[in-house]
């Protein structure tokens, strides 16, 4: 009778060992099918980005009036001061990853190329500026090339200035960055009139 309780006792000790080596083993399945899950999420996960092609600076200074005559805009509500103003039109393209159907903002800055001030000189904002006339890109595509372009004033001075310009999204975080530099010399507005002429107000 001893020996059938010492042999019970060692039958429920086994099977005891097999429920908590079966409960080990079914919880590292789990782990393990957790971690691939986890590993092909990861994997998976679209990127998400930009980032700037090269930046071209046209050499003409444009004044405000020629600019917004090429594209067809109406010049009616600008002060006739402000549309003899110059500038350069800066013309870019863009890469987008993962940002279909997102607004994405372009803003620009001005500043002196050797100091990193702003650029002095002129009564337009010259510090995270919207991008005018591509103020906003929407890429449609999970990867999409866009082109854009801005018209920048000109500053007092011959330069070197650089013109930073980027590309945020809704919540105003940088996608993207680029730079571009430029001198100049600014003409006068007219032959009776040898001084620089004046910039124009910020919109």
């Amino acid at each position: 009778m001893a020996e059938g309780a010492v042999e019970r006792r060692a039958e429920n000790r086994n099977r005891r060992r097999w429920a908590v080596g079966g409960a080990v083993g079914a919880l590292a399945v789990v782990v393990a099918i957790a971690a691939v899950l986890a590993r092909r999420d990861e994997v998976a996960a679209p990127e998400r980005g930009a980032s700037f092609g090269e930046v071209a600076v046209e050499d003409a200074n444009l004044t405000l009036r020629d600019f917004l005559a090429g594209r067809g805009t109406a010049t009616s509500h600008y002060d006739a001061a402000l549309l003899e103003d110059r500038g350069r039109l800066l013309r870019f393209g863009v890469r987008a990853v993962g940002l279909a159907g997102e607004r994405c903002r372009v803003v620009w800055s001005l500043t002196d190329a050797a100091t990193g001030a702003p650029a002095g000189g002129t009564l337009w904002k010259v510090t995270d500026v919207p991008g005018w006339p591509t103020g906003d890109l929407f890429p449609r595509a999970a990867e999409e090339r866009l082109d854009g372009e801005i018209w920048v004033p000109l500053p007092t001075g011959a330069g070197p200035f650089t013109v930073t310009v980027r590309l945020v999204d809704g919540s105003g975080i940088r996608l993207a960055e680029t730079f571009a530099e430029f001198s100049l010399v600014r003409p006068p507005r007219n032959p009776d009139d040898r001084s620089l002429p004046a910039s124009s107000p910020a919109a």
